[in-house]
C-alpha cells in the first residue's frame, strides 16, 4: 500500500526525483517569480503545509485519489484565478513524493501528464 495507515500522520514532504530538488519545486519557483502568479505560489505552499502536518486526512485541503493509477497517487487541488492547479503525490513511509504538477483549465488530465505521473509513481514505490 502507497499510503500510511495512519492517514494523520506527519509526512515529511520529498521532491521527485533526489528529495531536494525536481519538477515540482522548479513549477512552484516559476510561480513565485512570476507577479501574476505569486499568489497561487504561496496559496499552494500552504496546502502542501498542511499535507505534510496534517496528512490525507486534512479537512483544511481539497486531495482526491487519482482514478486508474495504480500505486494510490493523490491530486492536492488548488482552484485558484479560473486556474486548476495539481499536485501530483505519492505518500509511502512516512514521506510524501511530489512526482508531477501542473495548470489546467479543464478536469481531465492530459494524457502525456498522466503517463509521466503513472512513470514516476512507479519508480518511487519501487525504491
Amino acid at each position: 500500500m502507497c499510503y500510511t495507515e495512519d492517514d494523520s500522520a506527519m509526512f515529511r514532504v520529498q521532491f521527485y526525483p533526489s528529495g531536494d530538488d525536481g519538477p515540482v519545486r522548479d513549477h512552484l519557483r516559476r510561480l513565485k517569480q512570476d507577479p501574476n502568479r505569486k499568489a497561487a505560489a504561496a496559496r499552494l505552499g500552504l496546502d502542501l503545509r498542511l499535507l505534510q502536518e496534517e496528512g490525507l486526512a486534512s479537512q483544511q485541503i481539497s486531495i482526491e485519489r487519482v482514478v486508474g493509477v495504480p500505486g494510490s497517487v493523490w491530486e492536492l487541488r488548488r482552484p485558484f484565478e479560473g486556474v486548476q492547479y495539481r499536485i501530483y503525490f505519492c505518500a509511502a513511509r512516512g514521506d510524501v513524493w511530489l512526482i508531477h504538477s501542473l495548470e489546467k483549465k479543464t478536469t481531465k488530465i492530459p494524457k502525456r501528464d498522466l503517463d509521466l505521473i503513472r512513470k514516476r509513481a512507479k519508480e518511487v514505490l519501487s525504491r
